[in-house]
Parts: C-alpha cells; structure tokens; sequence
C-alpha cells in the first residue's frame, strides 16, 4: 500500500527537521565566507520552501505548493553543484555571487527604465557588481590569500559571457546540472532520469495552463459540474521536496567532512 498523505507529510517533516537542525549548528567560516554564505542561504531556501509545501499541501489549492516544491529542488541541486568538485568550492561559490549580483545589476536597469517611461524619479544609486566584489574581498582576501584574483576573474568572465542570464555554474539545463551532479557525486543510477522528470513535472504544474485532465470532475444532485483536486496535487510536490531536503541535507554532510 502506497502511504498517505499525512505519512508522507511526516516523512518530509523528519527531514526538514534533520535540515534545521544542520543549518542551525553552520558555521560561516571567512576563509570560505563566499561559498559558505551561498550554501547557507540555498539550505535556508529548501526549508522555507518545504514549509510552504506543507502547508500549502493540506488546503484546498494543493497545486499551489508545486512553485515552491520547484525553487526547493533546484535549491537543492544548486547545492550539491557547489559541492560537486571541493577544489573549486571557492569559485563555485564566487560564481554563484557573481552572478547574483549582475542579477540584481541588471533588475535595477529595468527599473530605470520603467521609472523613466513612467515619468517618476530615477530609483536611488547602488553599488556596482565590481564595487559589492571589492567590498567583499576586504574580509575574504584577508582570511584566503590570493582569492581575489578568482572572484574578480569569475565576475568578469560572467559579465562577458551572459553566465548570469541562465546558470551560475555555466550549466544552462536541468539535464547539464544533474549530468554535472551525477559525474562528481557518483550518484545512483537513474540520478539524471529522475531529475529531469520532476523537473520537468513542476514546470509544467506551476507555470499557467489549461490543465486539462489535471482536475478531478464530477457532479452534485442538482446536476452542476463540481470540480476538487486530485490526490497527486498534493503527494507530488510533498515528494518532490523530500527528494530535495535529502539533497540538501546530502551537502551540507559533505561540507561538514571537508571543513570541520
């Protein structure tokens, strides 16, 4: 007999508390402030969204919780790829940021133009990426002799080459992530199969359709349609952040080994 809802809502709830319990005992150590702080904030994004998934998963819109399920998965896989070769933990790690800056950089051109065509004042003056970088290596070169030649060489090269538009680690695909994953972690086989499945699955669930076929129909005594979710609306996105805390919670395991 396949479980249930609420036995598979505990299971999930065991390992987000599992989860909880590696991100409050983290330490961010300055000699990797950058890639510790990425994976700290990825960890934090996989139990925030599992907790919206829980309690998304017991109302009447199941459904709903498939987005936050998403961003849970790739969270988590985003860890398991700054993990994936330890040697590269910083550059990783300065990508991830790098990118993420050049994000926010270009948010905020955007929002320049929106303001001007809309006729209000210009959004106030913010660091540059390379501005936010110097800042930052004012700590991390201090603790990491020599690392600031890779942050700023991994700022550069995104700028150039658009990194930040589609992945940070320079894998565009799901299926180049998990392909990535599955070489440097040794992971069990299917790893890659699987993954493009669920990702594929919550893309289709959480971006807007017809979703026809997906909803349960019928009909009350007075002949009127009646429609009511069905029981994969909710075990969907409860398992696929499962899968994801085990990731998360994989890494973090890893972490702990290489850095004491």
């Amino acid at each position: 007999m396949s479980p249930t809802l609420d036995e598979r809502i505990a299971t999930l709830n065991g390992l987000m508390g599992q989860l909880d319990r590696h991100l409050t005992g983290y330490r961010v150590y300055l000699k990797y402030c950058i890639p510790d702080a990425i994976l700290f904030h990825l960890g934090i994004d996989v139990l925030e969204q599992g907790g919206a998934v829980v309690t998304l998963a017991r109302t009447k819109a199941p459904r709903a919780a498939v987005a936050n399920a998403r961003s849970a998965f790739e969270s988590s896989l985003d860890m398991l790829l700054l993990l994936a070769e330890p040697t590269l933990y910083d550059e990783m790690g300065a990508l991830a940021r790098a990118c993420e800056l050049l994000t926010w950089e270009d948010l905020r051109r955007k929002r320049a133009v929106a303001n001007e065509t809309l006729g209000l004042p210009p959004p106030p003056p913010s660091a540059t990426p390379e501005e936010a970088v110097e800042s930052e290596l004012r700590t991390w070169e201090k603790e990491s002799p020599g690392v600031g030649e890779t942050y700023r060489r991994v700022l550069a090269q995104a700028r150039a080459d658009g990194r930040w538009k589609h992945h940070w680690s320079g894998h565009g695909t799901i299926v180049e992530r998990t392909r990535a994953i599955a070489t440097k972690w040794k992971t069990e086989h299917g790893f890659v199969e699987t993954g493009e499945v669920l990702w594929s699955l919550q893309s289709v669930h959480a971006h807007p359709g017809p979703r026809t076929g997906m909803r349960a129909f019928g009909s009350d005594q007075q002949g009127r349609v009646t429609i009511s979710p069905k029981p994969s609306d909710a075990l969907f996105p409860v398992g696929a952040t499962t899968t994801a805390c085990e990731h998360a919670i994989r890494a973090l395991e890893r972490r702990a080994a290489l850095i004491p």
